[in-house]
C-alpha cells in the first residue's frame, strides 16, 4: 500500500521491505519479552515505530517526503475512550 501511494521505484520497494521485516523482527522480540515477563515497553515500541519511520524517510525524495509526511486525522476522544487499552488489559488480567 505504501509503494503504491509513495510511488516506489523498484529499489525503494526492496529497501522499504527490508525496514519493515526489520521492524517486524524487532516486534516479536518485544512481544517475546512482554509474554516472558508480563509487562509491555510502550517507549520501545514508540522507539521502533520512530527509527523505522526515520529509515522510511531517508529512502523517499521530496514529493514522496511531504505524502508520507502527512498529518494524522485527529482521534476523536469519546470514542478512544470507549476502546480497551493497555492499562485496561492489565487490569482485567490480574490474579483476584
Amino acid at each position: 500500500m505504501l509503494a503504491r501511494t509513495l510511488d516506489l521505484d523498484e529499489t525503494q520497494q526492496s529497501a522499504l521491505r527490508k525496514v519493515l521485516e526489520s521492524q517486524r523482527d524487532q516486534g516479536h522480540e518485544g512481544l517475546e519479552r512482554f509474554i516472558s515477563a508480563g509487562c509491555l515497553s510502550c517507549y520501545r515500541h514508540r522507539a521502533i515505530g520512530d527509527k523505522t519511520a526515520d529509515q522510511i524517510r531517508a529512502l523517499l525524495n521530496e514529493e514522496q517526503k511531504k505524502k508520507y509526511n502527512q498529518p494524522r486525522k485527529p482521534r476523536d476522544a469519546s470514542a478512544g475512550a470507549a476502546q480497551p487499552n493497555v492499562e485496561d488489559w492489565m487490569k482485567a488480567t490480574q490474579p483476584k
